[in-house]
């Protein structure tokens, strides 16, 4: 775009990075809907963009892969735009007080005194134990204890020992079987099956996966061309920004995503183990 048009892209960098796309826009003569529909995205993430209500976008890496689409589309600057959206977002320093400086003590304990009183603490200490240690009674050594043991008739009529027999071996305890080896059932802890999800992308396209916790194990931008994979346990909330360039396997069986998933080229839904896929409620 040359300088002679006088184009809202000739405006500063420091200008909202919606407002230029959407003068640039205008000035192009292209609706909202259009540019939807070039960017393979809803009217509502267009109006968000232009309105700067990034946040209703989700995560940041949405705001910015969004922004450099549409601004390559209209010819600018990208990484412009990009910049100005970060400065934007930037958290504003946290002021903190500072606080006064306390005046030093005057007083200061001479390093002599202090040896004198660790000194005088130790002596202390040492008399105390060698007075104690005097002071203390010696043991008085037991008397031997003498066992007698009792005769019996035989020593009684022959007035010789008999040999003791020795005594009867005692059975040894009884001794448990080891336990059996515990199986793992190749499952998580509550039930949950891990499935492995390949994502094949023939555009371009945003991916978001939770597990069965809610916990998010994959939230990236796949590109034409690539395939990507996560093991994750199931079932699974997939999110598909361009549904119609994605295909899904699920343990190596394809994934069909019903209409009633989608809104425009978005889904929203529910994978189980087995691969049946549930329409998530629209928010």
């Amino acid at each position: 775009m040359s300088e002679g048009r006088g184009s809202p892209s000739d405006s500063s960098a420091s200008a909202a990075p919606g407002q230029r796309l959407k003068a640039e826009r205008e000035s192009r003569g292209l609706s909202v809907q259009q540019v939807a529909e070039n960017l393979h995205v809803g009217v509502d993430t267009i109006d968000a963009l232009e309105a700067g209500r990034f946040a209703a976008l989700g995560a940041p890496v949405y705001a910015r892969g969004h922004l450099r689409k549409y601004a390559r589309m209209l010819g600018l600057d990208a990484e412009t735009l990009v910049s100005a959206y970060e400065t934007a977002q930037a958290p504003l320093p946290e002021l903190v007080p500072l606080k006064p400086a306390t005046r030093a003590s005057r007083f200061r304990v001479s390093p002599a005194v202090v040896a004198t009183v660790i000194a005088a603490a130790v002596t202390a200490a040492l008399g105390w134990v060698v007075m104690n240690r005097a002071e203390r009674p010696a043991p008085v050594p037991a008397p031997p204890v003498t066992v007698s043991q009792p005769v019996t008739a035989t020593e009684a009529s022959t007035g010789h020992p008999v040999a003791e027999s020795p005594p009867a071996a005692m059975p040894p305890a009884a001794v448990a079987p080891p336990a059996a080896p515990r199986q793992d059932s190749g499952r998580p802890e509550g039930g949950a099956e891990r499935v492995r999800v390949q994502m094949s992308f023939t555009a371009d396209s945003w991916v978001e996966i939770y597990d069965s916790s809610e916990q998010r194990v994959f939230f990236d931008m796949g590109t034409t061309g690539t395939t990507r994979a996560v093991s994750a346990a199931a079932p699974l909330r997939v999110f598909l920004g361009f549904a119609d360039g994605v295909q899904l396997l699920l343990d190596g069986r394809a994934v069909a995503v019903p209409p009633e998933a989608k809104r425009g080229n978005l889904a929203e839904f529910s994978l189980d183990a087995r691969g049946h896929v549930r329409p998530e409620r629209k928010r």
